[in-house]
């Protein structure tokens, strides 16, 4: 009987053995998947860090769009001094003195002005 329960000990000590390695491998494998997905540098941080590229690259074309009107208008003010008026008027709030302005409040830093021909210019502020 003794020689039968040795060889029952033997025998299912390899099969605990090799069951032991194959749960250490599926933990190993569980714990790489995490890595994977939810790590620091896993595929659902990869995504959000694309989404960020994104609408910075967004950003940069709406202020390079505006850097090339800005520019655009830098260079009409230079040739045309009645564009350079225009852009104080709308800026700066300059009016002449029996002009009237209105602020739509909806609109932020436009203006819309009245005009009154033979009047000199004042700053108006709304």
């Amino acid at each position: 009987m003794n020689d039968a329960a040795a060889n029952a000990s033997e025998s299912a000590s390899p099969l605990s053995g090799g069951l032991i390695l194959i749960l250490s491998l599926l933990v190993a494998i569980v714990g790489a998947q995490y890595v994977l997905w939810f790590g620091d540098q896993g595929l659902v941080r990869w995504r959000h860090t694309d989404r960020q590229l994104q609408h910075m690259e967004e950003r940069i074309l709406v202020i390079e769009e505006r850097i090339h009107r800005l520019k655009r208008e830098i260079r009409l003010a230079d040739a045309d001094p009645l564009i350079l008026e225009e852009v104080a008027r709308r800026q700066l709030g300059y009016a002449y003195k029996d002009e009237i302005i209105f602020v739509d409040p909806t609109q932020t830093g436009v203006a819309h002005v009245s005009q009154s021909p033979n009047d000199a210019a004042t700053q108006t502020r709304p």
